[in-house]
């Protein structure tokens, strides 16, 4: 594997890690973008792990501006806003 993509393993590995053990359902639309987030934090800690600190190159966004620009991506089973996702999570994890 090339080294330059561990972090994107990392972030890869947290969807599934969050679906298999009920974090969150990404059958579930709703739940997407809350799935974004918690991938993209977990790349930026694989990446801050391997480069002995450096940040991760989202274009300079944070895990929480990265998740945001799958707002309105409709045609690729997202729905809502980071803050619904979120919340519908939480309201899921309740019920669960």
């Amino acid at each position: 594997m090339n080294p330059d993509q561990m972090d994107q393993t990392g972030h890869e590995l947290q969807h599934a890690h969050d679906h298999l053990y009920g974090n969150l359902d990404l059958h579930n639309p709703d739940h997407r973008i809350a799935s974004e987030l918690t991938a993209f934090s977990r790349q930026a800690q694989v990446s801050r792990d391997l480069t002995g600190g450096l940040p991760p190159t989202f274009e300079g966004r944070s895990p929480a501006e990265m998740a945001r620009s799958y707002e309105g991506k409709t045609d690729k089973g997202y729905t809502g806003t980071l803050a619904s996702s979120l919340d519908a999570v939480r309201r899921w994890q309740v019920r669960n």
